[in-house]
């Protein structure tokens, strides 16, 4: 019996996640709050010119244009919200043709209520984003977005523009929240993408010898900024790796160390990875900072001086100080980083399905993986050459169906354990993971690769009052499907960082 998908009972509108591989077929159901926002895909469409849309910003797959057209319209919410909108785009190299996925296309909205929002449960799934899917099938619609693709060209960083360009050829596009827009006033809103990497170190049962002293005591995260550093050519001693955030304060119960979390992912946004000699390092991005829609630059003194005036309460911030400057993040994140918080919450349950759903690890899963299969891990070819049946049914595209399957049991498994801690909890899923079929415990592992790689959007609005703190809104983003085609790399990346760090702390010795 197929499960029963699932309907979460709150529908927030704001930043879609989705990305090119993931083609929906419906619009998200509007919230309770509002039967008139989101508005149908129908009126959206029906409110198309490519007269009213700037450019707004981009990433490797999707480009984002904001609404600059007159109001009343659709694209204006009763409560001051704005869609943007989001469309895919094609490499140059394709020759026109439409972008290719690396895995099987997947219905975006069933992947957001049948796969992520259970999985979050309902406290963190309110911070999953609404969306609202345009299907291009209509000559109109296909016509704007060409027309919109030729009016926003020239405002695209030129570095984009040689390698890639909007897809005119997409099947659809998406209406999202513009997390940037201003608050119902008017007023500016500072937006915050923290990447919050891996919260968890790995249980001992699956790690061989040598990698275990490592994974047990050091965050992933800061194993592989040694091996980026030396892949750079960046020399790094023991001092300098200690000041680099560490995702596992974020993740920590208390808010002494997420503050220490804070101080580091803003130095680090501020002097860039690996600063030197008085000269800034490479530009991180576990931090990133946005204000009127621009990300703030901080090698640009005017955007810097324009991110300190949005701070009222804190304009005197030193930008050359890391204490006046963490100061001034924590005068706007404080009311996050409490232990009721909905950005404690959130990361409290990210850290759990990272773990309990790589419970075996990579080399567990991949042991298990070559002793079933007489196969490498991620491939179907054994070492003869030959090609496994077993190993071909195995990398097959997943569907929603098998995704779906793989939440019911692992949810059931969970209400099984109650209120078990969370070290018990491992070792039953591990358990349960070894008893389950191979393919089953694959589709854990990649869905838990998922949670690991997602960010956090906070939406820092003023308080009503100048004495006010500041109102945060968290939004959980980039919750997208890992293909299996990225699992050898997934092992073969696991080792490298290991084997790089365990030859660095022998020369810090």
């Amino acid at each position: 019996m197929p499960p029963t998908p699932f309907a979460p009972s709150h529908t927030t509108p704001f930043k879609s996640t989705l990305s090119t591989a993931m083609h929906g077929r419906r619009a998200a159901p509007p919230p309770a709050a509002s039967a008139s926002w989101p508005p149908s895909a129908a009126s959206l469409l029906g409110a198309l010119d490519a007269r009213h849309w700037r450019f707004l910003a981009e990433g490797g797959a999707n480009l984002l244009v904001a609404y600059d057209g007159p109001a009343p319209s659709p694209w204006r919410g009763p409560h001051g919200q704005r869609l943007a909108l989001r469309l895919t785009k094609r490499s140059r190299a394709l020759h026109g043709a439409s972008g290719s996925t690396t895995h099987a296309p997947v219905d975006a909205t069933a992947w957001r209520e049948q796969v992520v929002a259970p999985l979050l449960g309902e406290d963190v799934a309110s911070a999953l984003p609404a969306t609202v899917c345009l299907p291009l099938a209509l000559p109109a619609a296909q016509a704007f977005v060409e027309q919109l693709a030729a009016r926003i060209e020239m405002h695209r960083p030129a570095a984009r523009r040689r390698q890639d360009g909007i897809d005119t050829h997409a099947a659809q596009l998406w209406a999202v929240e513009d997390l940037s827009a201003p608050d119902a006033q008017g007023r500016d809103v500072l937006l915050m993408e923290i990447k919050p990497k891996w919260g968890f170190l790995p249980a001992a049962t699956h790690l061989d010898g040598t990698s275990a002293p490592h994974k047990r005591s050091t965050s992933r995260y800061r194993m592989h900024r040694v091996l980026k550093a030396q892949q750079a050519g960046v020399t790094v001693g023991r001092e300098q790796w200690e000041q680099t955030y560490d995702p596992l304060q974020l993740y920590a119960d208390d808010e002494c160390s997420r503050e220490q979390a804070v101080q580091a992912l803003t130095r680090e946004w501020r002097w860039g990875e690996w600063p030197a000699d008085g000269a800034r390092g490479k530009k991180s991005n576990n931090l990133k900072l946005f204000l009127k829609g621009k990300e703030v630059d901080t090698a640009d003194t005017q955007e810097l001086e324009s991110w300190r005036g949005h701070l009222s309460s804190t304009a005197s911030v030193d930008l050359d100080s890391l204490e006046s400057l963490t100061g001034a993040m924590l005068s706007v994140l404080r009311p996050a980083l409490s232990s009721d918080s909905q950005l404690a919450t959130a990361l409290q349950r990210l850290a759990q399905l990272q773990r309990r759903l790589d419970a075996l690890d990579v080399e567990g899963l991949a042991a298990r993986w070559r002793s079933e299969t007489g196969c490498a891990f991620g491939s179907c070819s054994g070492a003869d050459g030959t090609t496994s049946e077993e190993a071909s049914v195995l990398l097959a595209p997943p569907t929603l169906e098998e995704y779906a399957a793989v939440v019911q049991l692992f949810l059931a498994h969970e209400q099984r354990l109650g209120r078990d801690s969370d070290e018990q909890a491992v070792r039953q899923t591990q358990a349960q993971l070894a008893a389950c079929p191979l393919r089953q415990a694959t589709l854990a592992f990649l869905l838990s690769a998922t949670f690991k790689d997602c960010s956090i959007m906070l939406r820092c609005l003023p308080g009503q009052e100048t004495d006010t703190a500041w109102r945060l809104e968290v939004r959980l983003i980039d919750l997208d499907p890992k293909p299996l085609a990225r699992l050898a790399h997934y092992e073969a990346l696991d080792r490298e960082i290991v084997e790089c760090f365990a030859t660095w702390c022998e020369a810090q010795k």
